[in-house]
């Protein structure tokens, strides 16, 4: 089927998901069965394949033979004349999405095979596409570790193990400081290191926090010293790079001789008074 003008086009997905699958199996073995109206045009994605490919930004998976390449950190699948692009967080979200509505495989024993398509392709919506099967919930958002974990090549645990749990994201929005990363992420209280997702082609950079007020309710965090990290270095070259980072930062740390808090430098009013404690026994306002 050719189209001489961009059509009203639908995709549908119905997932199957394994019958030997774990149940504490993140990622079953699951089949997503795709239709393409009104191309008539059908094709079977392996979800557990693409979140490989997702996770290790591989240009040479087979995934069916189903035409797909990546565009800097976007990678676009060709679902016959639906051209679908997203991140590779989209992507896994959409991908937890069709895991979470799958139906049982069990009596399932067939599925269609990528069909080529000779036509043109028009550039489809991910958020238009249809999932069928038990109703999904609202896309969940992947947690601070998971999108560092993804943009560095780790696999979650891996990064806990090496840069630590409990990441946040810095989210001021009324700060009118600088910001030269848009993905900023802080890991402990005081923040000792930060992360950016936004590294250029090495996605994942780790450095020191730097804090700055503008105003006085406002705090605003820049990561200086930034040094991009990856799952293709080893433990200990990462390790290399983490500890300089965090001596730096914790060298900068004093203790408040009031409270007792650990201070960072952009908590403090001098350099062993909190903010708190010089509003509550030097009368400061600010």
């Amino acid at each position: 089927m050719h189209f001489t003008e961009q059509p009203d086009l639908r995709v549908r997905m119905t997932t199957f998901v394994s019958t030997f699958a774990d149940a504490e199996d993140e990622w079953p073995h699951a089949w997503t069965l795709v239709e393409v109206e009104p191309a008539e045009w059908s094709c079977t994605v392996p979800v557990h394949e693409l979140v490989q490919i997702l996770r290790t930004g591989s240009a040479d998976a087979d995934l069916r033979r189903l035409p797909h390449h990546w565009h800097g950190d976007d990678l676009t699948l060709e679902l016959g004349p639906a051209a679908i692009t997203g991140s590779a967080e989209d992507w896994l979200v959409l991908c937890r999405r069709l895991i979470d509505a799958a139906e049982s495989a069990e009596g399932v024993s067939e599925l269609p095979d990528t069909r080529p398509w000779p036509g043109e392709r028009f550039p489809f919506s991910m958020e238009s596409i249809e999932i069928a099967g038990k109703t999904p919930p609202a896309p969940p958002s992947l947690s601070p570790v998971e999108r560092l974990a993804l943009a560095g090549g780790f696999e979650p645990r891996e990064f806990v193990e090496l840069f630590g749990a409990g990441w946040v994201e810095w989210e001021d929005t009324h700060t009118d400081a600088v910001r030269f990363h848009d993905g900023l992420f802080l890991w402990g209280t005081p923040a000792q290191l930060a992360a950016t997702t936004d590294a250029g082609p090495g996605g994942l950079a780790v450095g020191v926090p730097c804090g700055m007020w503008s105003g006085p309710a406002h705090l605003g965090y820049e990561l200086t010293d930034p040094t991009p990290v990856s799952r293709d270095l080893t433990d200990e070259e990462i390790r290399a790079v983490v500890k300089p980072l965090l001596a730096r930062r914790r060298r900068s740390f004093t203790w408040c001789r009031y409270c007792g808090d650990r201070l960072a430098p952009e908590h403090r009013f001098e350099p062993t008074v909190c903010y708190g404690c010089a509003t509550e026994w030097f009368g400061i306002v600010y």
